[in-house]
């Protein structure tokens, strides 16, 4: 090689180091700027404050950002990370269609936090101020804006998380009115679509411990068209494959399964405790019943108890587009499943919190078939409330009829099942000792859809009535006495 050509190798050789630097050192700066642009406009968007203090790129595909914060304008912060990284699919890099391939997180914190009207939250649920957006939105539009961003949010948690991921340290907790739930994960692994993981649970200071693994997916639609709620659409559906919980803590999804001591609560204070066992001499075996008292109880609160996997997504879109037309909690949708997980396992107080986790317990003692349908049909009549103080079927039998569940006849256990929604106010569904003239019409559509179902023959609902129904028991005097009239005119059925 001659001079000439030895001065041009060095001179291309130099450009291209020149460039490999620019590049390597530049591009920080250029990610650097693009992320800023990215974050401003979103801040901008739902009124975020957010701030991290170092974002560059290791390796060829992978973006690391440091001292992630963010604070909604006016509240507590919502979510930190010492440390934020993902690698991203280089194939899809280069096409500039960026996919997440991993993800890797350091001390993750996300806190919800209300405080009065003020929660760090609110914007999840309002619309976002897009510039693209013109200021007046209708109001309709607005509202369905709702819908969508529910739908997104959850799309976001369920379906773009990569298939690998390893988070130390994650913790998400809930605060509000003084109530607090902390779940704390200190390593998340996610392989494959395989997770492993130890979580440990501590509300208003109970602590729980739980050790799980397997695969989970979500889908989740909500379509609402407020100027039409009756379309409104519901799709939520959480599938497990080789899921199993590897230890419990303190609270054992299990103990119903074996004796195990209820506690009743009134007003957040317990007022009584008993076994749900054979050492309750009022405890009663499921099969030692009447038949008419779970067929009664399930046409009224759950009728496909024994077929689904504890929750009806009819009966929560009913209960949506209810609660949406009269603008309050007017319905519940709750299944049998869900009250018994809400009564057996959870605090007294009624949170947000509380609610996602009845929703979690029911889930996944249905799905890993931790107790049997009959067992916790059978707890649920052994602590079922039915009247003031009154529980489980052997006491209310005794206490309104002077006689064994065994022997109740239809219109009696129809009558039990009316009053299962209002326990308390069992007193103003009585006219003297006589039930009101509109427990009619409960009885009229719980004998329909028992005969109509092929639960009992029409002749068995021949002559049953409210008036057939006589109270001979203690609770007579109780009903007799001086009534005050009630302020509720709700037909039984209404309250879920």
């Amino acid at each position: 090689m001659n001079q000439s050509h030895k001065r041009s190798f060095i001179a291309v050789l130099v450009f291209i180091g020149f460039l490999s630097f620019v590049a390597f050192w530049g591009i920080d700066l250029i990610l650097g700027a693009y992320a800023g642009h990215k974050l401003g406009k979103l801040a901008e968007r739902h009124h975020l404050d957010i701030r991290y203090d170092k974002i560059r790129l290791t390796g060829l595909s992978t973006v690391r950002m440091e001292g992630l914060t963010v604070i909604p304008v006016g509240a507590d912060t919502l979510i930190h990370a010492d440390r934020l990284q993902a690698k991203l699919e280089l194939g899809k890099l280069l096409l500039l269609t960026p996919s997440i391939e991993s993800v890797q997180a350091d001390n993750l914190h996300i806190h919800f936090i209300k405080k009065g009207e003020v929660s760090n939250f609110d914007f999840l649920y309002k619309p976002s101020n897009h510039p693209d957006e013109p200021e007046e939105t209708a109001v309709d539009d607005k509202e369905r804006d709702y819908a969508r961003k529910a739908e997104r949010s959850l799309s976001l948690l369920f379906n773009l998380l990569p298939g690998n991921a390893l988070v130390h340290d994650l913790c998400v907790s809930y605060s509000n009115k003084g109530d607090e739930l902390i779940l704390e994960i200190p390593e998340l692994i996610l392989a494959n679509n395989q997770f492993s993981t130890h979580i440990n649970s501590t509300e208003n200071g109970v602590r729980s411990e739980w050790i799980c693994e397997g695969s989970l997916s979500y889908h989740f639609r909500l379509d609402l068209d407020f100027g039409q709620v009756d379309s409104l659409i519901l799709e939520s559906t959480l599938k497990a494959k080789d899921f199993q919980i590897l230890a419990y803590g303190n609270t054992d999804l299990r103990k119903m399964n074996e004796p195990f001591e209820y506690t009743v609560y009134e007003r957040g204070e317990p007022v009584r405790s008993f076994e749900i066992g054979p050492a309750n001499p009022s405890f009663r075996p499921f099969n030692t019943v009447s038949r008419y008292l779970p067929l009664a109880i399930m046409q009224s609160e759950d009728a496909g108890f024994f077929y689904h996997n504890g929750f009806i997504p009819s009966a929560i879109r009913e209960s949506l587009i209810q609660d949406i037309k009269e603008r309050r909690f007017a319905r519940g949708g709750s299944t049998l499943s869900m009250q018994l997980v809400k009564n057996v396992f959870l605090s007294r107080n009624k949170t947000i919190a509380r609610k996602l986790e009845e929703i979690l317990i029911v889930w996944l003692i249905e799905s890993n078939h931790l107790t049997s349908k009959e067992r916790m049909f059978e707890v649920y009549l052994n602590i079922a409330e039915w009247g003031p103080m009154i529980y489980g079927a052997a006491e209310a039998s005794r206490y309104y009829f002077a006689k064994e569940p065994s022997q109740l006849n239809l219109a009696e256990c129809i009558f039990m099942a009316s009053i299962i929604p209002k326990p308390k106010q069992v007193r103003y569904c009585f006219d003297g000792s006589r039930l009101k003239p509109y427990y009619e019409d409960f009885y009229r559509v719980i004998l329909d859809r028992l005969v109509d179902r092929g639960l009992i023959s029409s002749e068995e609902a021949v002559g049953v009535t409210p008036e057939s129904v006589e109270i001979t028991g203690p609770a007579k005097e109780y009903l007799t006495a001086t009534q005050s009239r009630s302020p509720l005119s709700s037909q039984p059925l209404d309250q879920r």
